[in-house]
């Protein structure tokens, strides 16, 4: 096979089309000629679609130019930022190139389709032993002896059995004018066709066998899959953690222990343990439990019962087993050592000071340097004296207090801490203060939050050899010869540029070629066929002279192939850029900054970087630095104040750090979102007023002190427990006790014993408590006195149960239901699509599919889309399913054209049947595939009549029958040529090996003996020229 379209017969961009045994090229505009080596109209090289990604198209003398848009190069624009060939699309060896598309690729001999993904050969089509031969988006069969054809398809010779007519191993014997096929095991038929595959031992596992047209298949007991049902989807490891594995149809669950859940039992309620301060986990039916340490509660331990500080008066919280008591100071009683009974008993007086009583008040003796009536006002001129805040902190006076505001990059109640220790920033990074945080800024090639990740060269991004080295952009590679490209992926001599079999060297960034002789050019394109290959450039008008050529160039050319030019007088480069000469002419080697033909196109305009961001002009591209609190490719981004992180109507502005929050009276924090007023610090009913960064307390009539917690009225604190009445008499109060109650604060009940057997109900056991009582519940009960039962026979819906825990319960679902109380129902009408039936499992469910359907709730169709081609029929069955096929189809997808491979010879009709064929076969042929050949009438004896006769060596016949020949006894051959209507007769005639006209593509046809031979037309080859 001869490819008349090479790569280098089209010039000048040309591109070759095929045509029977011929070609045609079409140039691109200003071109002309058989190979387009003719530069014919140049006044219309700047057609429309000359220039790419609509680039501006400059006319100039013989030639043109393009003025790219921004972020586009090359000849015609062709070239975006973007690298559509990194990584490599192109499989199988292909050559990536970018164009208006993105890219193409450039196949590797016998591969063609987009990503050069088809392998010609991949589909084995040489047949008969062929052997398939790659060539450029091509291929060829060698092919066995006997056997001819494009794909190896004709028998050469009269051999029965060479087209190997037995299938399925059978062997192949001739008798006369016919062959026999002695079948393997398991099949029959004329040709073997007919499988008996379905002995007990083909499907395993307990699979049923179908019987298919030369075929079989396996219905699999549910778990188990594959073409033999050999494959258990329920191996020991399928289900983790001890599940139990549970055969579906083609699938597989797992009823998982207690605790574990997920498709395999692969996750561990326990795991990572959700139990908090130090509790303890352990698995159940609804996933998990959790035994707390003493004073913790709740799911997962998180509430202490202590962290509150229930225990008022400075009184002391004791932990105890899901509860907590309290031992309370001197003078104070009650279950949360709420109730006092002097006025000195609160301690009112501050800092230490002594406490006297005077009629119905106290009074407080201060130690020097405090005064106030509670010894709460510090004497001292200024608390904000100049050690208090550290490192520049600048003191702010509170009331009774102060408080440090730190400088930037400083923490802590006097700005003691240095968030810039010297182990801040990894990897040599800076460390920048900011309001009460901090960032690095990282040397190049470095990033994250401390600069811990050194991600530019770390794996090796630069290929092929190439040196990473890191900078402001990330890194930069450093290419070996003969490599280009952003990580030195892309092989200049990887394309072949060197044609006619030249030598390419790879050089810094470039290449150049070692042409073979007769051949020079910068690719070896130019051969030694003087004119005829076009050697002048530049328009330049080629003339012979004896064995060589002359080149008579257009103005501003020289050289003996005018491949000089002289286009960079004036300099056509703007902006102080270098011109250098190149075959198109000139190439400007731009500033940074700057693209375009002639450098013309400044990539950093006014308008390029938004938000006053300043444009910084990098090689054929540019980069913003954006003002604090931007940022994106042009500082399009204002992302620090938008939307406002300021809350409460705190007002955002922008700083290097990103923003800081101006908040209202009484609010605080990064974001404003400490409400000072918000926990209610004034007590006694008194007032909060909110001030700048602070609040102060009006007090209700009576009471005093920075938050009211100081009052003048003995009652006022109820101090009387058990609705007892407070009277005050003098300094002093009484409490007149409700019957049953007795002491001080009527904090003493009068009966016996408080617990008595019908406090604690359900069960509960009574704890007897300092003038108290607590009751211990049996699980699954709570409340004061363990009145309330959690399993109620509404709580677990959906016939779940109930299981009582420690002031808890949980619910054990029946299969198919889920939720706290089972009452998310797992089945619900649409759990299961396309009519499946929804089977309910412990914390699950799965899905019986109807046949031909599957998935996790039998989402997938196996007929949608429908899988048959051809017109083929789809029906779903237990295996997924079935194509019924038109006629003269087979194969699972109905894939098959039994009529495709034309098997029926000698001009016979091939009539597709359900699942097989016949053949109609020409007159005078016979045999299932019009194989045999009866030619001429035995019966007759007559030779045909002789029309022309050469003594010892030709004989000529007219005959009805097609062109026969035999040896004669005198070793000379014997011609019978076709007449109708005139009859012949049979002298052990065979059929004559050229009347089929074997030879293709003009080819002529010789005999010699018992074979003939092709003299193919040039540009063909090959046994039958094809």
């Amino acid at each position: 096979f001869v490819d008349l379209c090479p790569p280098t017969i089209c010039q000048n961009g040309g591109t070759c089309n095929r045509l029977p045994l011929n070609y045609s090229c079409s140039c691109l505009p200003g071109y002309s000629g058989r190979n387009c080596e003719t530069v014919s109209n140049l006044t219309d090289l700047c057609q429309p679609n000359t220039c790419q990604n609509r680039g501006t198209c400059n006319r100039l003398p013989l030639n043109y130019s393009c003025s790219c848009l921004p972020g586009y190069s090359g000849r015609n624009c062709e070239t975006g930022l973007y690298n559509a060939c990194s990584p490599n699309p192109c499989v199988n060896g292909g050559n990536c190139s970018r164009n208006v598309d993105g890219f193409t690729c450039q196949c590797q001999p016998g591969y063609i389709g987009r990503y050069c993904d088809q392998d010609l050969c991949g589909s084995f089509p040489c047949q008969n032993n062929g052997t398939c031969n790659k060539l450029p988006q091509n291929y060829s069969c060698s092919c066995s002896p006997s056997f001819t054809g494009a794909n190896c398809t004709n028998v050469n010779g009269a051999s029965l059995c060479a087209s190997s007519p037995c299938a399925n191993g059978g062997v192949c014997t001739e008798s006369g004018c016919h062959f026999h096929c002695t079948c393997q095991p398991n099949f029959s038929g004329s040709n073997c066709e007919i499988s008996h595959l379905c002995s007990p031992s083909i499907c395993q596992n307990g699979g049923t066998c179908y019987r298919l047209p030369l075929n079989y298949s396996c219905s699999c007991l549910p778990g188990y899959s594959g073409r033999n049902c050999e494959t258990d989807l329920c191996q020991p490891s399928a289900c983790q953690n001890g599940g139990t594995c549970n055969r579906l149809p083609l699938n597989y669950n797992c009823s998982c222990l207690p605790g574990y859940s997920g498709r395999i039992c692969e996750k561990d309620a326990c795991y990572p343990n959700p139990c908090v301060n130090g509790g303890n986990c352990s698995r159940n039916v609804n996933g998990y439990n959790c035994q707390c340490q003493l004073g913790y509660i709740g799911r997962n331990c998180d509430q202490d019962l202590c962290g509150s500080f229930p225990c008022q008066n400075n009184g002391t919280c004791n932990k105890l087993p899901q509860n907590y008591s309290c031992s309370c100071s001197p003078s104070f009683t009650g279950a949360n050592c709420e109730s006092g009974e002097s006025l000195c008993a609160f301690s009112p007086c501050a800092n230490g000071e002594v406490c006297t009583e005077s009629g119905c008040h106290f009074y407080c003796t201060c130690q020097p340097n405090f005064r106030g009536s509670n010894c709460d006002i510090s004497a001292l001129s200024d608390l904000c004296s100049p050690s208090i805040c550290q490192n520049g902190g600048t003191c702010y006076r509170l009331p009774l207090n102060y408080s440090c505001s730190c400088l930037p990059g400083y923490s802590g109640r006097n700005c003691e801490t240095d968030l810039c220790q010297p182990s801040a920033c990894q990897n040599g990074g800076t460390c920048n203060r900011l309001p009460l945080i901090y960032n690095c800024s990282c040397l190049p090639g470095y990033s994250g939050r401390i600069c811990e990740k050194g991600y530019a060269c770390s794996p090796k991004p630069c290929v092929n050899g190439g040196n990473c080295s890191r900078n402001v952009n990330g890194f930069t590679c450093k290419c070996q010869p003969g490599y280009i490209g952003r990580n030195c992926d892309q092989d200049v001599c990887g394309s072949s540029p060197c044609q006619n079999n030249g030598t390419c060297n790879k050089l810094p960034q470039n290449y150049s070629c070692s042409c073979s002789p007769s051949f020079t050019g910068a690719n070896c394109e130019s051969g030694e066929f003087l004119c005829s290959s076009s050697p002048c450039a530049n328009g330049g008008v080629c003339t012979e002279s004896g064995c060589h050529f002359h080149c008579t160039c257009q103005p501003n050319f020289n050289g003996s192939n005018c491949e000089i030019s002289h286009a960079c007088s004036p300099n056509h480069c703007v902006n102080g850029e270098n011109c250098s000469r190149n075959v198109d002419g000139y190439t400007c080697q731009c500033q940074p900054g700057y693209i375009g033909r002639n450098c013309d196109q400044d990539l950093c305009l006014n308008t390029t970087c938004q938000n006053g961001g300043t444009c910084n002009r990098l090689p054929l591209n540019y980069n913003c630095s954006c003002l604090p609190g931007y940022s994106g490719r042009i500082c399009e981004k204002g992302y620090s104040c938008y939307p406002n992180p300021c809350v409460n109507v705190g007002n955002c502005s922008r700083n290097v750090d990103g923003y800081t929050c101006q908040c209202q009276l009484g609010y605080i924090g990064r974001n404003c979102d400490q409400d000072l007023c918000g926990s209610f610090p004034c007590q006694n009913n008194g007032t909060c007023n909110k001030l700048p960064q602070n609040y102060s307390c009006s007090c209700s009539p009576s009471f005093t002190g920075a938050n009211c917690e100081s009052g003048e009225f003995l009652c006022a604190s109820s101090p009387c427990a058990n609705g007892g009445v407070c009277t005050e008499s003098g300094c002093h109060f009484h409490c007149i006790c409700q019957p049953n109650f007795s002491g001080y604060n009527c904090d003493i009940s009068a009966l016996s014993d408080l617990c008595s057997p019908s406090i604690c109900q359900n069960g509960g056991t009574c704890n007897r408590l300092p003038l108290n009582y607590s009751c211990s519940c049996l699980p699954g009960y709570s409340g004061r006195n363990c009145e309330t039962d959690l399993c109620l026979n509404t709580t677990c819906q959906n016939g779940g149960t109930c299981n009582r825990l420690p002031l808890n319960y949980t619910c054990s679902c029946l299969p198919g239901y889920s939720g706290r109380n089972c009452e998310t129902d797992l089945c619900q009408p649409s759990a299961c699509q396309n009519g499946g039936t929804c089977n309910r499992l412990p914390l699950n469910y799965n899905c019986s599919c109807l046949p031909g359907y599957s998935g996790r709730i039998c989402e997938k169709d196996a007929c949608y889309p429908n899988p048959c081609v051809n017109g083929g029929n789809c029906r779903r069955n237990v295996d997924g399913y079935i194509c019924q096929c038109q006629l003269g189809y087979i194969g699972r997808n109905c894939d098959q054209d039994l009529c495709g491979s034309f098997p029926c010879q000698n001009n016979g009709t091939c009539n597709k049947l359900p699942q097989n064929y016949s053949c109609s076969c020409s007159p005078s042929f016979t045999g299932a595939n019009c194989e045999s050949g009866e030619l001429c009438d035995k019966t007759h004896d007559q030779l045909c009549d002789i029309v022309l006769g050469t003594p010892g060596c030709t004989i000529e016949y007219n005959c009805f029958y097609p062109a026969l020949f035999y040896p004669a006894a005198n070793g000379c051959v014997l011609h019978i040529n076709k007449i109708p209507s005139q009859a012949t007769s049979y002298k052990e005639a065979k059929t004559h090996l050229c009347a089929s006209s074997p030879c293709a593509n003009g080819g002529v046809c010789t005999e010699s003996g018992c074979h003939f031979h092709c003299t193919c037309q040039p540009n063909f080859n090959g046994s039958n020229c094809e």
